[in-house]
C-alpha cells in the first residue's frame, strides 16, 4: 500500500511516518519506481509505534523493544512510573501555583525564599484561614521531590568556573587545529588541492568555512555523546548542561554558532578582533558569556592548567605541521607506482590543472588527453582553427602527432618517454613547450619519489620556462635523478629564445625553425 492509504487509514500525517523512518522504527520496501511500498507488516508495526507513543514512551525504548532488547513488560514498567512521576510533580506545581495565587502574590514583592522553605498548603488549612501557623520542619537541602526547587549540583572539589581566557583560547585552538588537519587531508587527498598549491585570499577563507563545518558538525557530536572535545579535555575544562548532565546535539550546536558569531565574530577583518577584545574582557570581568548561558563551564583542574596549556600549544604546532605534510601530497600525481600508458596520460591530465606545477611553465593550462597520447580540445560549444585553416571542435585532436612517445616494457608499464617538438616560424612567436615537458617529468619521478624530493628535484626545476629558455643552441643537457635519466637538447636556425622562453625571428629573417627534443629514460 501506499503513503497515501497508510495516512487515510492509520490516520497518521506522512510526515510523522517519514520521521519513524529516519529514525530507524520502520524501513519500508522500494518499489522499481523508488516509492516506498507498505506491506501489512509495516502498517501493524506503525500501530504499535502510534500505541507506545500514545504513552509517552521515548523513540529510544520503542527502538530497544523492537530489538528485543527490553522486554515490553519491562518498558511498560518504566514507563508506568514516569508516568506517576509526573502526575506528581503535575500535582505539586499545581499545589503551589495554588498558594501562590491564594497570597495574590506579585512579582515585586514575590518573596521566593518562603515558598522555598514552605510546602504547598492545601485550601482549608491554618495558614490559608489567617492564622499563624508554624511552618513544618525542612531538610537542609531542597527537596528533590519538589521540581521547581531543584538545584545544579556542587562543582567538583577543587573546580572553578571557567572564566581564564587564555585556557578557553587554547582549548578552542586545538580544536580548530584538528578541524584544519582533516581539511587539509580531505583536500590533499581526495581533490589534490593544498595550501601550498593555493594561496589566494579566497582559498583561506574557503578552508576556514570547511574547518568551521567541521566543528560545527563534530563538536555538538562529542558534547552530546563523550561530554567534551579534544581541546577542552586536554586544558582541563568541562562543559555541562545547567543541572550537570550531557549537552544535547542541538544545544552544542547552538553553542558553537554562538561562539562563531559572538566569539569569532565571523571572521570579519576588524570585526572579529573587536568581538576577541568583547569576550576576552568578559571572561576577566568574570561575566558568563552570552552562548554559555544555560550551561556549566568550569575548569576541573582549578589554576592548574599552564602546563596542560604548553601541551595544547605543542600538539596544536604537530597538527599544523601534519597538515602541511599531507598538503605536499596534493603536488603528487594521482596513480603511483608502475604506470600503464593509460594511467601516464590520466597523470599528466590531472597535474595540468595543479596550480603548483602550472606556475612554472608560461605555457600552462587545462589538458585533455586521450589513450593514445593526442591533446584534445576541451572547450564545448566553441571551436577553434588549427595552423592549417581546420575548425576545431569539443573532443578532436588539435595535432597531428601525440604529445609524447611512450616505450613499455612486456608488463605494458612505461619505461621510457620521448618528445619531439618541431616548429617552423614565419611571424609571431611561440612558447617552448615547457608545460609538457615538466608534467612527463613529474609523472615519472612523481609514481617513485615523495613530495620533498620531487619538490626539490633537478628534473623538474631543468624543464620549467625559464631554464628551458637557458639551453645552448644544440647542446644536450642530461640529469639523472630518482632511478630516470633526462636528456633534453634545444635547437634553432634563424630565430632566438628570449627569457621568458618565447621563440622569436632574428631580425631580417623570413622564416626560422626551433627543435627540442626530451627523452626520460627509467635507469632504475
Amino acid at each position: 500500500m501506499t503513503i497515501r492509504e497508510i495516512e487515510e487509514q492509520l490516520g497518521i500525517p506522512r510526515a510523522t511516518v517519514r520521521y519513524y523512518e529516519r529514525e530507524g522504527l520502520l524501513a519500508p520496501a522500494r518499489g522499481g519506481n523508488n516509492y516506498r511500498d507498505y506491506t501489512e507488516e509495516d502498517r501493524n508495526t506503525l500501530e504499535k509505534i502510534c500505541l507506545l507513543r500514545r504513552l509517552d514512551m521515548p523513540l529510544d525504548t520503542i527502538k530497544a523493544v523492537q530489538r528485543g532488547e527490553v522486554p515490553l513488560r519491562e518498558a511498560l514498567e518504566r514507563q508506568e512510573k514516569l508516568l506517576e512521576d509526573s502526575a506528581e510533580r503535575q500535582r505539586q506545581a499545581t499545589e503551589l501555583c495554588r498558594t501562590l495565587l491564594r497570597d495574590g502574590a506579585t512579582y515585586p514583592e514575590l518573596d521566593a525564599g518562603r515558598y522555598r522553605e514552605e510546602p504547598a498548603l492545601p485550601p482549608g488549612s491554618a495558614a490559608t484561614a489567617g492564622e499563624s501557623a508554624a511552618p513544618p520542619p525542612q531538610p537542609p537541602a531542597p527537596s528533590l521531590s519538589k521540581p521547581w526547587l531543584r538545584e545544579p549540583p556542587p562543582l567538583p572539589e577543587g573546580a572553578v568556573k571557567a572564566f581564564n581566557p587564555w585556557q578557553r583560547f587554547w582549548a578552542r585552538t586545538l580544536d580548530l587545529a584538528l578541524a584544519d588537519l582533516a581539511v587539509m587531508t580531505v583536500l590533499s587527498l581526495v581533490f589534490h588541492v593544498s595550501v601550498i598549491t593555493n594561496d589566494s585570499t579566497l582559498f583561506s577563507a574557503g578552508t576556514t568555512i570547511l574547518a568551521w563545518l567541521v566543528v560545527l558538525a563534530a563538536e555538538p557530536l562529542l558534547l552530546s555523546t563523550w561530554g567534551n572535545t579534544p581541546g577542552k579535555w586536554l586544558l582541563g575544562l568541562k562543559l555541562e548542561d545547567y543541572f550537570g548532565g550531557k549537552l544535547t546535539w542541538w544545544e552544542g550546536f547552538s553553542r558553537c554558532c554562538g561562539v562563531l558569531t559572538e566569539g569569532f565574530g565571523l571572521h570579519i577583518p576588524i570585526y572579529s578582533l573587536w568581538r576577541h577584545w568583547k569576550c576576552y574582557k568578559a571572561c576577566r570581568d568574570y561575566q558568563p558569556l552570552d552562548y554559555d548561558s544555560g550551561n556549566r563551564y568550569y575548569s576541573r583542574v582549578g589554576d592548574r592548567w599552564h602546563w596542560r596549556a604548553v601541551g595544547a600549544i605543542l600538539v596544536s604546532l604537530v597538527l599544523m605541521a601534519a597538515a602541511v605534510l599531507v598538503s605536499f601530497r596534493a603536488i603528487l600525481p594521482p596513480r603511483r607506482g608502475e604506470l600503464t600508458r593509460k594511467e601516464f596520460y590520466d597523470n599528466v591530465s590531472a597535474l595540468s590543472t595543479n596550480d603548483y606545477w602550472s606556475q612554472y611553465a608560461l605555457d600552462s593550462g587545462a589538458m585533455w588527453i586521450d589513450e593514445e597520447g593526442y591533446l584534445l580540445y576541451d572547450k564545448q560549444n566553441r571551436y577553434t582553427e588549427d595552423s592549417q585553416g581546420r575548425v576545431i571542435g569539443y573532443g578532436d585532436r588539435m595535432e597531428d602527432a601525440p604529445l609524447y612517445t611512450l616505450e613499455t616494457d612486456g608488463n605494458g608499464h612505461v619505461t621510457a618517454v620521448d618528445i619531439d617538438w618541431r616548429r617552423e616560424l614565419r611571424a609571431g612567436g611561440i612558447f617552448l613547450p615547457a608545460q609538457r615537458s615538466l608534467l612527463a617529468a613529474v609523472t615519472a619521478l612523481g609514481s617513485r619519489e615523495g613530495a620533498f624530493a620531487l619538490a626539490s628535484s633537478p628534473i623538474p626545476a631543468a624543464l620549467t620556462t625559464w631554464n628551458l629558455a637557458q639551453l645552448s643552441n644544440g647542446q644536450p643537457l642530461t640529469l639523472e635523478d630518482g632511478g630516470w635519466t633526462m636528456t633534453a637538447c634545444l635547437s634553432w636556425e634563424d630565430c632566438s629564445v628570449t627569457a621568458i622562453g618565447m621563440v622569436v625571428l632574428e631580425e631580417d629573417a623570413e622564416e626560422g625553425t626551433c627543435r627540442f627534443t626530451l627523452r626520460l629514460e627509467k635507469t632504475g
